[in-house]
């Protein structure tokens, strides 16, 4: 009744004392009480005359218990909180209204604590969400088709289902006339179409020991040539780059003259080739078959080859997952099609790895972040000032160079590795993809709450207490329907007292669907998704680095070459100088010829992946 209503002015923080705040510290001409689901949190509206005495307490303190007499004499706290003197509203000359606000005063703060819980996977997925984005509760809650409650006489703060799992169920069998009434039906959505799109840039590098290859082209497993100057002038350089944008570096290069081999073996000169007398006037022909040819050796020279080739492979993929959620209820028959089109955030940006600091000391084991890359301490040591410059050290007594440190083949990103071939194919990328699968559940789970009902009841005992973290089953004219408490407002005057429910049931199909590894957030059997394998799907592998080597000619071919045009009279060969061999050389320097495969320059690779979903997703029946 309204003469058991009592408003008590304490200091903020005064737990509720059901003797010491039986009082009436504000005269109250009428109060309404207002929750709803989407604010979470219960709105107390007092209407009161402009000179209350206790208007003027609002000046010291501003917090206030609600409480109210059951018929039983004792005393039911049902609200406490905040009031506002500066948002007073004028009703008319004699009335103002002051607004109680039910929760904790810092409540950015509380519904951040109790949400914390939840920015946890498969439900909520940070790299499905900005990073200005990560602690906005309507991101956090996307895939949890949960709201956030303050209890008004406790604010305990709690996140419920908005079909009422878990929830307390009242039953109302005789609502006021003329019962529940339906607000006007929205068609469920039929299906989601999913499409989560990713990409990131793989990256890998090594290094092709090649120089026993390259040497095995030569005679005798050993490079040699006719021609060493050209040879050396065009054998690779260290740091050179082979081909443009082909992905290959020259690492290491070693030409190196031996003219302390073996000639048994490795003999020093070849021939005869001839030349002109007018040219070569010091070769002797002790035979003088020509007179006017001169036979001689040329010079062979033998080398030591050493050749690395480093190579490095920066390939841009692009992965787009797609699959469909359908609604599985006989209401949704019809309905619209809803796309929800994801992008991830960076999956390869390693977040959790602390990064690379100078002058810090490192123990044999840290793993620290330079740039994009990993690197793992292999000597302790006290870092520099770069990171370039802390990475060798000299083994000292001319022993050469150590690494205090070594890359890291995987880091701490959602990739995992810049190595990496495919994300969704990772169980980090199965995990977005069923985050995704969540938020279109979500999508689905609150289009069936496609027809709300509101009526009006007593206000008894049992119902002081009722919130919107509570189930309401209530007798209407088809039969008993069920449906979470989405508001609730009940007025109280000297004259009447008026409490009106919405209840927002579910028109899912009920169906329990069966399978293995269900992805459900209820674990309820009508709350099931089955996301399909999508191993049959693989992504395109890169080009396997290497490729051939060639020698174009070899000693052999160069003296076969100078044999078959050498000045020879006889064979009408009489130019001194077109016919001479150290020109006829000229014409065949020994060259390697390397063909690698292909590696950087490409254009991005794109992979579709249907992802197959096995059964529609049912939701829960909650009209009998």
């Amino acid at each position: 009744m309204w003469s058991d209503l009592f408003i008590a002015l304490v200091p903020d923080g005064t737990p509720f004392d059901p003797v010491a705040h039986r009082r009436r510290d504000l005269d109250v001409d009428e109060i309404t009480e207002t929750s709803t689901e989407a604010s979470g949190r219960t709105l107390y509206t007092i209407v009161t005359d402009r000179g209350d005495p206790g208007i003027a307490m609002l000046a010291v303190t501003s917090w206030c218990h609600v409480s109210r007499e059951l018929e039983d004499g004792t005393l039911k706290h049902l609200a406490q909180g905040w009031i506002d003197p500066l948002v007073m509203q004028t009703q008319d000359e004699d009335l103002v209204s002051l607004d109680i606000v039910c929760s904790p005063r810092d409540w950015e703060a509380a519904v951040a604590a109790v949400l914390a819980p939840y920015k946890v996977l498969p439900g909520f997925d940070p790299v499905l969400v900005a990073p200005d984005k990560r602690d906005d509760p309507v991101e956090i809650l996307d895939g949890y088709s949960k709201s956030v409650f303050c209890h008004p006489s406790t604010h305990a703060m709690s996140v419920v289902d908005i079909h009422g799992v878990g929830l307390p169920v009242v039953e109302i069998a005789d609502p006021d006339f003329p019962g529940p009434q339906p607000e006007a039906a929205t068609r469920p959505i039929s299906r989601v179409d999913v499409s989560v799109r990713t990409e990131w840039v793989e990256t890998r590098n090594g290094t092709i020991v090649c120089g026993a290859e390259v040497e095995g082209e030569f005679e005798l497993d050993k490079a040699n040539t006719l021609t060493p100057d050209a040879f050396e002038a065009s054998f690779p350089k260290a740091g050179s780059i082979i081909n443009g944008d082909s992905g290959y570096t020259i690492g290491r290069s070693v030409l190196m003259r031996r003219d302390d081999l073996d000639i048994g073996i490795y003999p020093n000169t070849v021939g005869p080739v001839r030349g002109s007398s007018g040219v070569y006037n010091y070769v002797t022909d002790p035979d003088l078959l020509s007179p006017e040819a001169q036979g001689f050796d040329l010079e062979r020279v033998w080398y030591d080859l050493e050749l690395d080739i480093d190579w490095k492979v920066s390939q841009k993929r692009i992965q787009i997952a797609r699959f469909s959620i359908v609604n599985g209820s006989p209401a949704a028959a019809g309905g619209r099609i809803e796309a929800l089109d994801l992008t991830t955030d960076d999956i390869s940006l390693d977040d959790t790895t602390p990064e690379w600091t100078a002058d810090t000391y490192y123990n044999v084991g840290a793993i620290r972040r330079v740039g994009t890359q990993n690197w793992r301490c292999t000597v302790a040591h006290m870092a520099g000032t770069t990171f370039g410059g802390s990475l060798y050290y000299s083994h000292g007594g001319g022993l050469g160079y150590g690494s205090r440190w070594v890359r890291e083949p995987v880091n701490g990103s959602p990739l995992g590795s810049l190595n990496a071939q495919s994300y969704f194919h990772l169980p980090r990328g199965r995990q977005t993809l069923e985050a995704a699968a969540l938020k279109a559940r979500a999508m689905l789970a609150d289009s069936i709450r496609n027809r709300p009902f509101t009526f009006d009841t007593e206000v008894t005992d049992e119902l002081l207490g009722l919130t919107t973290a509570t189930v309401v089953k209530v007798m209407s004219d088809s039969g008993w329907i069920t449906g979470k408490v989405t508001k609730i407002e009940r007025v109280s005057s000297p004259d009447d007292e008026v409490l009106t429910i919405t209840i927002s049931p579910a028109a899912g199909s009920g169906i329990a669907v069966a399978g293995a590894d269900p992805l459900s957030q209820t674990g309820e059997d009508w709350d099931r998704i089955f996301l399909g394998d999508i191993d049959d799907q693989q992504p395109v592998e890169l080009p396997i680095p290497g490729g051939t080597v060639r020698i174009d000619n070899t000693a052999t071919e160069q003296l076969a070459y100078v044999q078959a045009n050498d000045f020879s009279p006889v064979d009408g060969r009489i130019d001194p100088e077109a016919n001479d061999p150290t020109e006829l050389l000229k014409d065949v320097p020994t060259t390697m010829v390397l063909s690698l495969t292909q590696l950087s320059g490409r254009e991005a690779l794109e992979q579709i992946i249907d992802v197959p979903v096995a059964a529609p997703w049912s939701g829960p029946a909650q009209q009998e």
